[in-house]
């Protein structure tokens, strides 16, 4: 969280280039004389909910993953095996997700999206 114009999207871009272009985030890294082990293939999404509000936040994160046809599956929300067998085979996945505060403020089936957001980060 943060107020407008601090910088929150930018770094948010940052990781998305170092995790998405490697080898060049190693170069600025070690120019920068900062250290972090960056994955050589890593499967990256970049969700700017404002852009694209979607209903349930699982929608992107499925379809990116080209994973849409596990949708179908989905009762009130994915939870962590659906989850799972999404991932199953990506690799190293970074998925951004911008502007999350205010697109769940305005969405309007809030239970199951943070039901959601609890299965996210207990996967990660």
């Amino acid at each position: 969280m943060g107020g407008y114009g601090t910088g929150k999207s930018h770094v948010l871009l940052l990781l998305y280039h170092l995790f998405k272009n490697p080898d060049r985030g190693r170069e600025w890294l070690q120019k920068k004389g900062l250290a972090l082990e960056l994955p050589s293939n890593s499967t990256v999404l970049a969700i700017q909910l404002m852009d694209y509000p979607p209903e349930y936040l699982w929608e992107p994160i499925f379809r990116g993953l080209g994973r849409g046809d596990l949708l179908k599956k989905v009762t009130i929300y994915p939870g962590a095996s659906l989850l799972k067998e999404a991932l199953k085979d990506k690799g190293f996945v970074v998925i951004i997700i911008d502007e999350l505060e205010s697109w769940y403020r305005s969405v309007k089936d809030k239970d199951p999206n943070l039901n959601f957001l609890q299965v996210l980060a207990e996967v990660s």
